[in-house]
């Protein structure tokens, strides 16, 4: 179960986290601004060279603007929103690339963007965080992609899917359900785009109740439909299973669930001491 856990850890936890790379097989960990500073990318080369999993993953949310891990300059880009409103894709493939050369020299494999939710409502929580209507989200979310695979960095599509339907809420506190009669249509259409395109790398999913399922443990909505109907060969991996959205089930039935559904990975952000206790029981 460990090599299909992606692990967040706390900034005293890093010798807890190169004795358990060391020793067992997990499947990555995600970076948060907590873990960042002038050590990083020699801590993370330690990482790698250590760990008993040489394809370990080392991700990190680098979407531009708001949400941007690593706060250097010269690792800024442009919020998706400001891209739309410059109207220069060429630029924004440019200004990606850049960003991504940086965090390559660091030892990123994956970056969990772009976000290609369809985002119309102001008080959207994703508004900033989403290059708004269909066509722009293919626009430039293809050029973010385009930048990353230049630099042989994996991207992550995010969230399949729902979001892009919330007004005024958070899942990293709620809970958001959306209706059985809403047209799904509009926010597949980004992922069926890509996917069509040729795209193969990662998707993450949303934890949004649609009808009676959370997408998250759906197994109609990941292997059925998502893997078989769309034919996508990639990665499937959950949001962070230590949202509020996902549940109140301990974090071991919660990643049991997504994976039986077909998630590839399940992202747990939490304490890694706390974390590895609950997994390995």
């Amino acid at each position: 179960m460990l090599s299909k856990i992606i692990f967040g850890f706390d900034i005293d936890e890093n010798s807890l986290l190169l004795e358990t790379v060391e020793k067992r097989e997990i499947g990555g960990i995600i970076l948060f601004a907590k873990n960042i500073n002038d050590n990083t990318q020699k801590f993370l080369k330690e990482i790698k060279s250590c760990s008993k999993n040489k394809d370990i993953i080392i991700s990190v949310d680098q979407e531009g603007g708001p949400v941007r891990r690593f706060k250097d300059e010269d690792i800024f880009v442009m919020s998706p929103r400001d891209a739309v409103e410059l109207q220069n894709p060429v630029q924004y493939f440019t200004d990606v690339e850049i960003m991504a050369k940086k965090l390559k020299e660091y030892g990123i494999t994956l970056i969990l963007a772009p976000v290609i939710d369809p985002v119309s409502y102001k008080n959207n929580i994703l508004y900033d965080r989403s290059y708004g209507n269909i066509q722009n989200v293919i626009t430039y979310g293809w050029e973010f992609y385009r930048a990353l695979k230049k630099i042989n960095i994996s991207p992550c599509l995010k969230h399949y899917f729902g979001y892009g339907a919330i007004e005024g809420h958070d899942p990293h506190h709620v809970r958001f359900e959306i209706k059985e009669d809403l047209d799904t249509k509009p926010l597949i259409a980004p992922f069926y785009d890509f996917i069509k395109k040729g795209y193969n790398d990662f998707i993450m999913t949303a934890h949004v109740k649609y009808g009676s399922e959370l997408i998250t443990y759906s197994k109609k909505w990941i292997k059925e439909f998502l893997k078989t109907e769309l034919n996508f060969k990639g990665k499937v991996i959950t949001d962070d299973l230590y949202m509020k959205a996902s549940g109140d089930m301990p974090i071991k039935e919660k990643v049991e669930k997504a994976l039986a559904a077909g998630n590839d990975y399940c992202i747990v952000s939490g304490k890694l001491k706390d974390s590895l206790k609950e997994l390995i029981q």
